[in-house]
C-alpha cells in the first residue's frame, strides 16, 4: 500500500519538527492538527478508501494523530517550563518576602496613641479596667468592709 509509506514519512516529519517558540508551536498546530491540516486531509482520504482498507488505514492515521498531539503537548510543556525558568531566573527563593501594609490605623486610634505617649512622658500610668461603673460598685461596695 502506497499510503502506508506516506504515513511512515509523516511520522518521521512529526518527529523531526522543531518547536522552540510560540510561533513554531502555532504553525505546527495549524499544519498538523488544524481544520485544514494534514491530519484532516488524511481523514478525507480515509473516506475515499474502500471499506476493507479503512480499518488498517484508520489505525495508521490514529498513530499519526497521537504522534502529532504528543509532539504538540511536549512543545507546549517545554515552552511553559522555559517561561517559568526565565521568570524565576532573577528570583532568589531563599530571601524573605516583602511585607505589604494593608490599610492603616483609624484616626481616633492614632490620636489616642499620641495622647497615651504624651501622658506617659509626663509620668502618668495607663491602667486598664471597667470603663462604665455602676453606682453600687463606685460608692457602696468600695466603702463597705465586705
Amino acid at each position: 500500500m502506497q499510503n502506508l509509506a506516506e504515513i511512515q514519512e509523516l511520522l518521521s516529519k512529526i518527529d523531526d519538527s522543531i518547536i522552540e517558540d510560540k510561533t513554531q508551536l502555532e504553525s505546527f498546530k495549524n499544519e498538523w492538527l488544524g481544520k485544514k491540516g494534514l491530519l484532516a486531509e488524511l481523514y478525507d482520504l480515509l473516506k475515499q478508501l474502500p471499506n476493507d482498507e479503512k480499518k488498517d488505514f484508520g489505525k495508521y492515521i490514529q498513530q499519526v494523530k497521537v504522534a502529532a498531539e504528543l509532539k504538540f503537548e511536549k512543545g507546549n510543556q517545554l515552552l511553559q517550563d522555559r517561561l517559568i525558568t526565565e521568570k524565576s531566573a532573577g528570583l532568589d527563593l531563599t530571601l524573605t518576602g516583602k511585607v505589604f501594609n494593608n490599610g492603616s490605623l483609624h484616626p481616633l486610634t492614632i490620636t489616642r496613641n499620641e495622647m497615651v505617649k504624651v501622658f506617659s512622658d509626663i509620668g502618668f500610668i495607663i491602667s486598664e479596667g471597667d470603663e462604665i461603673v455602676d453606682d453600687w460598685h463606685n460608692f457602696w461596695r468600695s466603702s463597705s468592709n465586705v
